[in-house]
C-alpha cells in the first residue's frame, strides 16, 4: 500500500498498518462507549494476574503494562513512560481514548511507541513497576502457513473437508427442502462442514474488522469475506454449488452464468446489533448460511409468510429472493452471538 506520509515519516509499511490497527481499536471504543480497554498484541504472554496490579493514580490516562524504559519518574509504584516503553499490552481509561483519538493520530502516522509517550503532551502515560505482559520473542512463535480454508490449492481436498457430502456429490434436489409450506420460495439445504464454521468464525474474529458503515439504509454489525482473504474461495462456492441450485430451483435463465456477488459475514449480540428491522435486500436472490448456535433467540422473520426461519444445523443455507416478496428481518438474540454468512446475487449485467 502507498499513503501520501509513508515517504516523509520513512515508517515500514509493517508499522503504518500496526499503528492504523490500534486506530482502529481506539475508534472502536469510543463508539461501543467503553469506559476502559485492555488492549494485547498477539504472541503475549501474562507474567502477572491483573488483579494483582494497584489502583493507579487519579487523572491517568495510559497504563503500559511493562516497566522496560519508565523513567522512574511519577506516582509510586508506577512511573511515567517514555518511548522505551514496550508498547504491546496496555489499558486506556475513557479520557485517555478520547485524547488519543483528539491528537488525530490518522493525519500524520507515526511509530505507535512515540505517539504514545511522546507526541500527546496532555497524555498521562503511566508503566507499570514490573512486567505484567510480555511477548514471546520472535524464534519463539509459532510459524504459521496457508493452510485450511484459505488454502484451496488443492480443491477436491478442499470440498471433501469443508463442503457437506450430499451436496459435494450433486445431489442438492435430495435434501433441499422448501422451507414452511410449498411456495413460500424459502428454500433451505446442508452446505458447509461444521469444520469449516469453526475455521470461519475464528478467522473472522481473529482479523476483527467489524464495522456498520456497509449498508447506508440497514446497517449491521458485518465484515467483508475481501476483510478475511477468502472472498475468492467463498465465490468459487457460490459459483460451482449455490447459484447452480438457484437456478435449478426458479428455472433461471443463462444472465446467471457469471453472477455478480458480494458476500459479508454478520455478528448479532446484545447491547450491540441484537435484530435487524424489516427490509428488502438489494440483490435478487440472497443465501444466508448459519455459522453457530451458541445464542437464544434470532432467525429471519418473513411477515408475508409467517416464517421465521433458522437453519436446523451450522452450516445449512437458505437461500430467498431478495425484494419485492420477501420482505425481512432478523429477531432479536438474548444471549451469546449469533454468526450468519450473507451473499447478495445478482445476474451479470
Amino acid at each position: 500500500l502507498e499513503f501520501p506520509w509513508s515517504a516523509e515519516n520513512g515508517l515500514p509499511h509493517q508499522e503504518l498498518g500496526r499503528s492504523l490497527s490500534h486506530l482502529k481499536v481506539w475508534r472502536d471504543a469510543r463508539m461501543s462507549g467503553h469506559t476502559s480497554i485492555l488492549v494485547l498484541e498477539e504472541y503475549f504472554l501474562p507474567d502477572a494476574p491483573l488483579s494483582s496490579l494497584v489502583e493507579p493514580p487519579k487523572g491517568w490516562d495510559l497504563l503500559l503494562l511493562s516497566r522496560d524504559g519508565a523513567d522512574g519518574k511519577g506516582a509510586k509504584p508506577y512511573a511515567t513512560a517514555t518511548a522505551a516503553t514496550g508498547v504491546r499490552a496496555y489499558l486506556l481509561s475513557e479520557r485517555g481514548i478520547h485524547k488519543l483519538l483528539d491528537g488525530h493520530l490518522e493525519q500524520h502516522v507515526i511509530a505507535l511507541e512515540e505517539y504514545l509517550t511522546l507526541a500527546l503532551p496532555n497524555l498521562t502515560a503511566l508503566a507499570t513497576p514490573k512486567n505484567v505482559v510480555r511477548q514471546i520473542p520472535r524464534d519463539q512463535r509459532p510459524r504459521t502457513t496457508a493452510t485450511g480454508i484459505l488454502d484451496d490449492g488443492d480443491w477436491d481436498k478442499w470440498k471433501a473437508t469443508y463442503l457437506d457430502p450430499a451436496i459435494r456429490a450433486g445431489d442438492a434436489e435430495l435434501v433441499t427442502d422448501e422451507v414452511g409450506f410449498r411456495y413460500s420460495n424459502i428454500y433451505e439445504f446442508p452446505l458447509f462442514s461444521p469444520a469449516f464454521c469453526t475455521e470461519f468464525l475464528a478467522l473472522a474474529e481473529a482479523k476483527n474488522m467489524w464495522a456498520n458503515t456497509r449498508h447506508e439504509s440497514y446497517p449491521t454489525d458485518d465484515t467483508s469475506l475481501t476483510n478475511l482473504g477468502i472472498n475468492r474461495i467463498y465465490n468459487r462456492v457460490l459459483e460451482e454449488i449455490v447459484v447452480p441450485i438457484a437456478v435449478d430451483l426458479w428455472k433461471l435463465d443463462n444472465d446467471w452464468a457469471r453472477p455478480r456477488l458480494e458476500s459479508f459475514v454478520v455478528r448479532y449480540q446484545p447491547k450491540s446489533q441484537e435484530r435487524l428491522a424489516l427490509h428488502h435486500d438489494g440483490s435478487e436472490i440472497t443465501c444466508v448460511v448459519k455459522l453457530n448456535d451458541a445464542f437464544e433467540g434470532g432467525g429471519t422473520f418473513f411477515p408475508r409468510y409467517g416464517l421465521c426461519v433458522t437453519p436446523r444445523r451450522i452450516g445449512n443455507a437458505f437461500v430467498h429472493p431478495g425484494a419485492i416478496t420477501h420482505r425481512h428481518g432478523a429477531r432479536p438474540i438474548y444471549a451469546g452471538k449469533r454468526y450468519v454468512a450473507v451473499s447478495f446475487m445478482r445476474p451479470k449485467e
